[in-house]
């Protein structure tokens, strides 16, 4: 059988690594369609009932010691997602793409957290909302 583009991508996202490769495989044609279509996979992983949280920001919380070489890992891939963010933001021609991406990256991290932490709650779905909004098209509302 094969695997669909789309079916690798929520395979992949289980961390921060992977929300990058959704981003860096996305078919949708404009940068605006594909930082919301992350959050539309971000809300299918979340709500999964296998979904236990993002391993990288487990191990950042669970490895007390600063000079662990996992911190250097996840810092790394935090870095890249942020850079995928400002590649994806500059070529909309967004006006504070720095911002933007320091919000987007917040609102990632966030619906990773709250997705496992709260059972029955769909929070990609309001990232998705408030991630419109600071990419400048204005609440556009939850399919």
């Amino acid at each position: 059988m094969r695997t669909t583009e789309r079916q690798r991508c929520r395979l992949g996202v289980t961390s921060l690594a992977g929300i990058a490769r959704c981003i860096d495989h996305a078919t949708l044609p404009q940068s605006f369609e594909r930082l919301l279509g992350l959050f539309d996979r971000l809300d299918e992983l979340v709500a999964n009932d296998d979904f236990r949280g993002c391993r990288n920001f487990a191990s950042d919380v669970a490895l007390e010691d600063p000079d662990h070489p996992a911190h250097a890992e996840t810092e790394g891939f935090r870095r890249r997602l942020r850079e995928r963010l400002m590649r994806e933001l500059e070529a909309m021609d967004h006006a504070d793409p720095e911002r933007a991406a320091d919000q987007l990256h917040l609102l990632i991290e966030g619906t990773l957290v709250m997705g496992a932490t709260q059972d029955d709650r769909h929070p990609a779905r309001a990232a998705r909302d408030m991630a419109a909004l600071i990419l400048g098209r204005g609440g556009a509302p939850w399919r």
